[in-house]
C-alpha cells in the first residue's frame, strides 16, 4: 500500500534489523519544495478547554430537573416511610392517608436506600465532574499561557 522495501541493516549488537524504506516519500522529501499550510498556526499549539457537557442546553436543564425530581420524591417518600413507621406501621396502612403504600411498604422501606444513593450519585456526579474539569482546565490555561510567554 505504501511502496516500502525491507532492507537488511546492521545493528549495534553486531546483528542485523529489517528497515522498510518509502522511495516515494524520501523522493518528495529530497526534493526541497515545501508546499504551503494554509491552516498552520501562527502561534505556538494550545490545549484545548474541555467542556462541562457536549449536551445542547435544553438538554442539560433537562437532566437538572429530572435528579432535582427524582430527589424531592426520594424525600418525600422517606418522609412517608417514617410517618408509617411512627404512627405504627401496619395499623396506619390499614386505613387512613397511608392506605395508598398498602403491601408495598415492605418493599419500599428495602428499596429507599438504594433510591436515596442512586438521586445523590445523580445529583452529586456532575457536580464533582464539574470541579475536576474545572480544575484541569485551569491546568490547561496556566500551559497554554506559559507556551505563549
Amino acid at each position: 500500500h505504501f511502496s516500502g522495501v525491507p532492507q537488511l541493516v546492521p545493528d549495534e549488537q553486531g546483528g542485523t534489523r529489517i528497515v522498510y524504506t518509502f522511495p516515494e516519500l524520501a523522493a518528495t522529501a529530497a526534493s526541497g519544495e515545501a508546499e504551503p499550510i494554509d491552516d498552520a498556526p501562527d502561534g505556538p499549539l494550545a490545549e484545548a478547554l474541555v467542556p462541562f457537557s457536549l449536551a445542547d442546553p435544553v438538554q442539560r436543564v433537562g437532566a437538572g430537573l429530572l435528579g432535582t425530581a427524582n430527589l424531592v420524591a426520594v424525600i418525600y417518600l422517606g418522609v412517608l416511610l417514617r410517618a408509617v413507621r411512627l404512627e405504627g406501621g401496619a395499623s396506619a396502612l390499614a386505613g387512613g392517608p397511608y392506605a395508598m403504600l398498602g403491601t408495598l411498604y415492605p418493599f419500599l422501606r428495602t428499596l429507599l436506600p438504594f433510591l436515596t444513593g442512586y438521586a445523590l450519585l445523580f445529583v452529586l456526579a456532575p457536580i464533582v465532574r464539574n470541579v475536576v474539569r474545572g480544575r484541569a482546565n485551569r491546568a490547561r490555561e496556566k500551559r497554554n499561557a506559559l507556551r505563549e510567554s
